[in-house]
């Protein structure tokens, strides 16, 4: 007992011993954040900009923002005034043609003497298309395979924009991040929401990653072969506000995202920090976000799109109806 009293006299003791540190914060410190999204399928390209203080982020204009493709002379990408004024980052454009292969370096400069770059290389093409289309009253039905690019690990990723062309003109789309389709159909696509906080994963993500927001996955279970994505798509996407007498045309773009590694990183860290809600709790688990922007943070991510176009059934409703 009289040993049992010394140990808890000595803990007390040495909790007690207590060194208050200073430590002192530079306020002025703060570092560039360069973030894009740069897609073969798309010819403009955004790059958006930023600083990031110990007060919050904050734009960063006057930045001069060049863009050099494989040996082609520079681009200098042009600022976009913002829409809003609340917008906590500046926005800066170039046009270019970029496909698979093909190696992208920005660079960025300030006169507060900010400076950065970042060199991306754009994933190999993935051949994908839909071999099978069927519906019933609240869905259209997609299976669609996807060959994979042998001799290499691969990682991809689905989304889908629904297009509505009324009468040859007017076209109406769809956001292709807001529950266009849906993965309930595909174990495949359904795994990391699925198992993976259960699985005993001891890879890079361990259990952390129990969510998969933007529906993508690695060729591990069919490499060097052939997997077949199935996915579901609401009739609700290809309804438009139209006439009896108007002509109705309706689309599925269904896009095959091929990735980096890198890239499907940052997109599980998006994953698990909608899935902890970051923004709403300060007791969410630690997520690791990838960065490849040297000078400063950010991702710039260089995906390869491969897209399939299928014709679905339009669905009109009286355009006096709401």
């Amino acid at each position: 007992m009289k040993k049992i009293y010394q140990a808890i006299i000595l803990l007390l003791g040495t909790v007690s011993c207590i060194n208050e540190v200073e430590i002192k914060i530079d306020g002025d410190q703060s570092m560039i954040v360069v973030n894009a999204s740069l897609r073969t399928d798309q010819k403009d390209h955004n790059i958006y900009l930023s600083t990031s203080t110990l007060q919050g982020i904050k734009k960063l204009e006057g930045a001069t923002v060049t863009v050099k493709v494989n040996d082609s002379a520079p681009l200098t990408a042009t600022f976009v005034p913002p829409a809003e004024e609340y917008y906590r980052y500046s926005t800066y454009t170039f046009t270019a043609s970029l496909k698979a292969s093909d190696i992208v370096r920005i660079d960025v400069s300030h006169p507060d003497g900010y400076k950065a770059w970042c060199e991306v290389e754009f994933p190999g093409e993935t051949p994908f298309r839909v071999s099978e289309q069927t519906e019933d009253n609240d869905y259209f039905y997609f299976k669609a395979p996807v060959t994979d690019r042998k001799g290499e690990e691969n990682w991809y990723r689905i989304s889908l924009d629904p297009e509505i062309i009324v009468n040859d003109s007017q076209t109406i789309t769809y956001d292709q991040y807001y529950g266009t389709f849906d993965t309930d159909e595909d174990p495949l696509l359904n795994q990391n929401l699925a198992n993976s906080a259960s699985n005993g994963s001891d890879d890079l993500f361990g259990d952390l990653f129990d969510v998969d927001t933007f529906s993508s996955f690695t060729d591990e279970t069919f490499r060097d072969s052939e997997y077949t994505v199935r996915i579901r798509s609401s009739k609700y996407y290809y309804s438009a506000p139209a006439n009896e007498t108007d002509t109705v045309e309706a689309w599925a773009n269904i896009h095959l995202h091929t990735m980096t590694f890198l890239g499907y990183r940052y997109i599980m860290a998006l994953s698990s920090m909608e899935l902890f809600g970051y923004e709403s709790t300060i007791l969410a688990e630690p997520t690791t976000i990838p960065v490849n922007v040297n000078g400063g943070i950010g991702f710039v991510s260089a995906e390869t799109i491969t897209t399939a176009r299928v014709p679905v059934t339009a669905i009109k409703y009286d355009p006096t109806y709401y």
